[in-house]
């Protein structure tokens, strides 16, 4: 699957994490606008921040697990999963950081253990939505589809303002034949400023497909 394609279908996401990234010992505003850097496609500036960061705040879970999605994107997965493993081991409740390790496994193709990661997201909140968005993309992923739109509908249920869920969702019930939930949810993507509509157009068209047998090759983003 391609890097633009795993960017609409996914999780989560990553989808913005909208959780907040920072504990009352954390500099709030410092590492918000970190997190913006890393969304605006600034990795090296954003690591380069993260790296002074740590050193002032070494119990930030927020700024490892960020770190962690620094390194997914570049596609270093050994680094990634050390980064998100220190968040875990500074913050034990950070479920983030399991989102996190669940897309890294889920683009070396094992999606087991990333269907493991998200569960485990889910079990420590319950209302993690970008735990079950990515929970939908697997589903995909393996074809089953109904299973994917009941992944997607329970994320939506928690978090109506990610655009990443509303697409996921749109693709869900694009591949149960559901036409006019595939259309709500693409109306609501859009709403919401997603920046992938013509991605999800040539899904529609046949043009790019998600199945058995599909590959995830780009992480969600957090």
């Amino acid at each position: 699957m391609s890097r633009v394609l795993l960017l609409m279908v996914a999780a989560l996401l990553l989808a913005g994490c909208k959780k907040p990234l920072v504990a009352a010992s954390d500099d709030e505003k410092r590492l918000e606008q970190i997190n913006a850097r890393f969304h605006g496609g600034d990795l090296a500036g954003a690591e380069e921040d993260l790296l002074k960061y740590t050193v002032e705040y070494p119990k930030s879970g927020g700024a490892w697990g960020l770190m962690g999605w620094v390194h997914l994107k570049k596609d270093d997965y050994e680094n990634a999963g050390k980064y998100f493993d220190k968040a875990l081991e500074v913050d034990p409740n950070w479920e983030n950081a399991h989102v996190g390790k669940g897309a890294m496994y889920r683009e070396l193709g094992d999606t087991e253990r990333a269907r493991k990661s998200y569960l485990q997201a889910i079990r420590m909140k319950p209302d993690a939505a970008e735990a079950y968005s990515s929970l939908l993309v697997i589903e995909l992923m393996e074809g089953n589809y109904e299973k994917a739109v009941e992944h997607g509908e329970k994320g939506w249920s928690y978090r109506k303002d990610l655009g990443t869920i509303a697409a996921n969702l749109s693709v869900a019930y694009h591949y149960t034949g559901d036409m006019k939930k595939r259309r709500e949810f693409y109306d609501e993507a859009k709403k919401l400023g997603y920046a992938n509509l013509t991605v999800l157009e040539e899904v529609f068209r046949g043009e790019r497909t998600i199945g058995p047998g599909t590959r995830a090759t780009a992480p969600e983003e957090p």
